[in-house]
């Protein structure tokens, strides 16, 4: 891949990663560099030659690599990682990334990435019948097949007490990263975020969906299944060709306290997502960690 574009790519990045910031959702992340001991690294990406022919089906050659290893580290910037990864086929055209939800294993999907000369990055997600293009443009957004995705959000006020510097790390997961559930009290305000997809629901996969939602977090994978029953409920009611998504979140802190570590802040997020604009009626749920690291 050119030097240039991965250049702008990351420049794309910045972008994303400080608007995100100021409107309290969380960005895209990086590799945990943190130095307290009950985080583990749930962001290893990198691959030994070995693990690549595992995944590709023959022993992969040294420009292979290379190529492999910058199509695993877009994927990252989606929230997929090492427990997503199936298997890797590699054609004379395109690289094919096969991958799986972390909740649900049945749930799998092919995705084709292809970098653009102005540092865009598209990922084609090929879900059994549903072919949907995610693209994280150069000016901060996000596109589904070509159409913006609109986010609403309520306003975050978030106690910065303790930050060193700039976050340069978030991510979720379903454990919490210290002490049980029971451990997390409920503080306010609670958050609010509406999608406007500019598609019909019926129309996006899963794993699209999860992105959109997730809105790149790390650990996307954890919330397919719960794209998949936002969908189902959409259906049941007739709202099909609904191109919005709605959800609410309660937030939770370790013992009341948002940081728990040097520059290290944590919540539970007990969510609530709705088909439609409004946040009514049935609802899948979803409770998740969220992470930040500053420094």
């Amino acid at each position: 891949m050119k030097k240039h574009v991965i250049v702008n790519k990351w420049m794309a990045l910045v972008i994303i990663a400080s608007l995100l910031c100021i409107i309290g959702l969380s960005p895209i992340s990086r590799v945990y560099a943190g130095d307290c001991s009950y985080f583990k690294d749930i962001r290893n990406l990198e691959y030994n030659n070995l693990e690549l022919s595992n995944y590709v089906g023959h022993p992969v050659k040294g420009s292979e690599v290379k190529e492999i290893q910058e199509g695993l580290d877009d994927l990252s910037l989606i929230g997929l990682d090492k427990d997503n990864l199936l298997s890797i086929k590699i054609t004379n055209d395109n690289m094919t990334y096969v991958v799986k939800s972390t909740d649900d294993d049945c749930t799998q999907a092919e995705i084709i990435i292809k970098e653009k000369e102005k540092g865009d990055i598209a990922y084609v997600i090929k879900e059994g019948d549903l072919v949907n293009t995610l693209t994280i443009g150069s000016d901060g957004n996000y596109y589904l097949d070509g159409e913006k995705v609109i986010y609403s959000f309520s306003t975050e006020n978030i106690n910065v007490d303790g930050i060193c510097g700039s976050v340069v790390d978030r991510w979720q997961s379903n454990d919490p990263p210290k002490g049980t559930s029971s451990d997390y009290k409920r503080v306010s305000p609670d958050g609010t975020v509406q999608l406007n997809l500019q598609k019909d629901l019926e129309d996006v996969g899963n794993f699209a969906l999860a992105t959109l939602i997730g809105f790149a977090v790390t650990g996307v994978g954890i919330l397919v299944s719960t794209a998949a029953l936002i969908k189902t409920i959409a259906d049941r009611h007739n709202m099909g060709k609904t191109n919005y998504v709605k959800y609410t979140y309660k937030k939770y802190y370790y013992k009341g306290k948002h940081q728990i570590g040097v520059g290290l802040f944590a919540e539970k997020r007990a969510a609530k997502y709705y088909p439609g604009k409004n946040a009514t009626g049935d609802y899948a749920s979803k409770t998740f960690y969220c992470m930040e690291q500053y420094y």
